[in-house]
């Protein structure tokens, strides 16, 4: 099965053959989905104090905000296995996209 991404409509690459994980490096997202379709889209944000991932939870339903400090630059897969939960909202945050994912990231750390 081949996957595109939502954003700019370039085939992703599988992190893992056996893993429902599909990464657009152009973009920084990865969409992650199983037997029921696409439940998670995550975007990394490289910022100069620490890398962050914002996750969106379609089956959930919520937003989520981890910041995985500076060194080593961790990947996704560290995010979800050591990344510290900064900030969680109980709904999806609506128009994000690789071009204003940096300053959604800015808005919910200004504002939390």
């Amino acid at each position: 099965m081949n996957y595109y991404c939502l954003f700019c409509d370039q085939r992703c690459k599988k992190t893992h053959p056996e893993a429902s994980w599909w990464k657009c490096r152009p973009c920084k997202v990865s969409f992650h989905d199983d037997d029921n379709g696409l439940w998670k889209i995550s975007f990394s944000v490289n910022k100069p104090d620490a890398l962050y991932t914002l996750d969106l939870l379609l089956n959930e339903n919520k937003t989520e905000l981890y910041v995985l400090g500076r060194d080593p630059v961790p990947s996704i897969i560290d995010s979800i296995m050591n990344g510290k939960l900064t900030i969680s909202l109980p709904s999806i945050m609506q128009n994000v996209n690789p071009n204003n994912v940096a300053d959604k990231v800015k808005t919910l750390l200004v504002f939390s």
